[in-house]
């Protein structure tokens, strides 16, 4: 009696994990919808979630042509290698990924502000949100041992 064979689910490798999250931030740096990617490289929107899930593999031009869209060099996309604007490391990455930051960064870059100076803004912005931050974290135990918020 021949056996069949199944087949196994796909894994997901850290390298295809690590191309596709870093297309998902570069792309939400660009305020580019998934959409509008697909749609430039001729896939669907679902394709282009795939790819930054991992899910599926692009290939070697796939990605040469999103990096393309993107504005970015191809090696962008793998390990924490240097560019034109120096090295773009995991950690950058993974912040990236946060609800919101691309588009607290793209509004941060915007500050113009010629009657004040674009610096003095910028430090305001800085400031309000490093303080909200510390503001978010607990404070260590107390004696009654609760912690609270700050």
């Amino acid at each position: 009696m021949a056996r069949s064979k199944q087949k196994q689910p796909k894994q997901v490798t850290a390298a295809e994990k690590q191309v596709g999250e870093r297309i998902a931030a570069f792309r939400k740096l660009r305020g580019i919808s998934q959409g509008a990617l697909g749609e430039a490289i001729g896939v669907t929107f679902q394709q282009v979630q795939k790819y930054e899930k991992g899910m599926n593999r692009a290939s070697a031009g796939r990605l040469q042509q999103i990096a393309s869209i993107l504005g970015v060099a191809l090696s962008s996309f793998f390990d924490d290698l240097a560019g034109e604007d120096g090295p773009v490391s995991s950690e950058i990455i993974s912040v990236l990924k946060k609800p919101g930051a691309a588009d607290l960064l793209r509004a941060y870059a915007s500050i113009r502000s010629p009657d004040r100076g674009d610096a003095c803004c910028k430090w305001r912005a800085s400031s309000l949100i490093t303080g909200s931050a510390r503001c978010s974290q607990p404070e260590p135990a107390k004696a009654d041992g609760k912690r609270r918020l700050r």
